[in-house]
């Protein structure tokens, strides 16, 4: 569609090159990297697997870097200050630039906290990052589509190491190890009461609780997010009821599902979920009937779909009329932790780098959420 080519850009031609460098040298004082890169994520988290001090800028800053050029950096741009690592100087700017290199990333050197705009690198808006220590529910109950994707994403983009948990196991599984627990589209209803408490305590005491489609349904019901976020809509109370031909059946049935929608968004990319996104207006692929209410508090909706949020695929009147206005993403602050709800999965056949980015963003950035 017409509305859809507007989102394309221009036409790629050919492929820019792209080397690995740390643009300006060493330095004395610290290193910056753009998450705007979609190879950022997994040079950020070898970065964590050196055991370096890493920290990301929750407000946008220009920076001068050491080759006297300004240079701009948006929400979730990396820092990574000389004085807070235990390695040598020399040594930190060799294996920095290693990860450029594998990569294909740029870092930048600066030698001053001081910036020409936005906040300074000595800013309380820049926090620390913790290593993400993910485990992912797989198994009976499951989609095994959308385990593999995130595994794939996860282990095979970024090259991060997730604990696999079989669903029947869950409920016996010590989650003390972990800081951030994925689970997908699925049934979760033979996990006992004992098993939801130890996920909600599990919470409660700072853990990471990311979900999607009937996970987040079910997560909601369990009172894993306190307050009630189910959009429902009222049924038909009337006592003439429509009557069909049986053969209609199938077509029916199919014409009231979701199987996938390109639909608008207005995203906010001052939080960290949407941390490296561009521009407001984001597409997002909806392949679910979970409609998510907007959250009550009025910085928990990260993703909104739009007033008029088709682009393109096929979604009936009735769901269309539904899906205006609801949440395409909550987030959720419970005691020390949080709850990152995705009505869709981010990851939906490697489709959009920007939704998976979201998804990214949940495993890195959800420990940085304060709501």
């Amino acid at each position: 569609s017409d509305r859809f080519r507007k989102f394309q850009g221009n036409q790629i031609s050919e492929l820019p090159g792209r080397n690995g460098t740390v643009k300006g040298g060493s330095s004395d004082y610290a290193y910056l990297l753009k998450w705007s890169d979609y190879n950022a994520s997994p040079a950020l988290n070898d970065l964590l697997a050196l055991d370096l001090t890493v920290r990301v800028a929750h407000k946008p800053f220009t920076a001068r870097i050491t080759s006297n050029t300004n240079e701009e950096f948006g929400y979730g741009s990396i820092v990574i200050s000389v004085r807070e690592q235990d390695l040598r100087p020399a040594e930190l700017y060799r294996k920095l630039r290693s990860v450029a290199k594998e990569h294909n990333v740029t870092f930048y050197s600066v030698e001053s906290g001081m910036t020409p705009s936005g906040i300074d690198l000595g800013s309380t808006n820049i926090r620390p990052i913790d290593k993400p220590e993910v485990a992912m529910v797989v198994g009976e109950g499951t989609s095994s589509y959308e385990v593999g994707e995130a595994w794939f994403l996860l282990n095979k983009h970024v090259g991060m190491e997730v604990t696999k948990i079989r669903s029947r196991q869950f409920p016996r599984t010590d989650l003390q190890r972990y800081n951030t627990i994925v689970l997908v589209d699925g049934n979760y209803s033979d996990w006992d009461e004992d098993a939801v408490e130890k996920l909600n305590r599990w919470v409660q005491d700072g853990g990471v609780l990311i979900t999607n489609e009937d996970a987040s349904k079910w997560a909601i019901e369990k009172e894993l997010v306190s307050e009630d976020l189910i959009k429902t809509f009222p049924e038909d109370t009337t006592e003439s009821k429509e009557r069909y031909d049986y053969k209609e059946q199938s077509d029916r049935w199919r014409a009231n599902t979701i199987p996938g929608t390109i639909l608008e968004a207005d995203i906010d990319p001052s939080n960290p979920i949407a941390f490296g996104v561009p521009d407001r207006r984001q597409l997002f692929i909806k392949n679910s009937s979970l409609f998510l209410k907007q959250s009550e508090n009025p910085y928990g909706t990260v993703a909104q779909y739009v007033e008029e949020p088709f682009v393109g695929g096929y979604i009936n009147n009735e769901n269309l009329e539904k899906v205006s206005g609801t949440s395409a993403i909550v987030v959720r602050s419970e005691g020390e932790g949080n709850v990152v709800l995705f009505a869709d999965d981010p990851n939906f056949r490697s489709y959009w780098h920007t939704t998976s980015r979201l998804f990214l963003n949940a495993i890195f950035f959800g420990q940085n959420l304060s709501l």
